[in-house]
């Protein structure tokens, strides 16, 4: 990112002022902050789902510009974790798992051994064809959490909720990840 700024209402709230920022191959990093300092408008703004008001976002050194760009990235390069769980409620926790795949030019039957497998690695093999609505809420967390984006994904989430530790999250990182970098406010 170069000089990105996210501006809201007219210029009534400013998410973001003049960030540069730079994310090299196989670093983690984890955003941090109170409520209301701009952690999801900048995920939003390095995963192409946002545009900045001004500045530039690059990816690998190329200025990302269009949608068609950011949702080709996307579907090869980037997992993003919502603050939600976005899981769909009549969909069993496998079906969830295998739709995060789709549009990666798999067949069907790989991308439902991907999908075991994630599950498996996450705990929850025992639970791949229950809906997530019976799902508790680890359970839901796991699989949102820790699930797709472990494909030799970069990920990203925010976080704001007071006492919460981020380290279970970090330690569950791909272990591609060789270096991880908290980004507070």
């Amino acid at each position: 990112m170069r000089g990105v700024s996210r501006i809201y209402d007219g210029g009534a709230i400013a998410a973001l002022r003049n960030v540069d920022l730079e994310i090299r191959a196989g670093d983690c990093v984890a955003i941090v902050g109170a409520s209301g300092s701009g952690k999801s408008s900048l995920v939003n703004l390095l995963c192409g789902i946002d545009y900045p008001s001004a500045g530039t976002v690059l990816w690998k050194g190329q200025p990302m510009r269009k949608q068609a760009a950011w949702t080709r990235l996307r579907r090869s390069s980037i997992g993003i974790i919502f603050q939600e769980f976005n899981l769909i409620p009549t969909l069993t926790a496998l079906e969830n798992v295998e739709l995060a795949l789709f549009g990666r030019g798999m067949s069907a039957s790989r991308r439902l051994g991907r999908a075991s497998i994630l599950l498996d690695r996450v705990g929850l093999e025992a639970r791949m064809h229950s809906r997530v609505t019976t799902l508790s809420g680890g359970e839901r967390h796991a699989l949102r959490s820790r699930g797709p984006w472990r494909m030799n994904q970069c990920c990203c989430w925010p976080t704001s909720q007071p006492g919460v530790s981020i380290a279970p999250a970090l330690r569950s990182l791909p272990s591609s990840c060789s270096s991880c970098a908290t980004i507070p406010r």
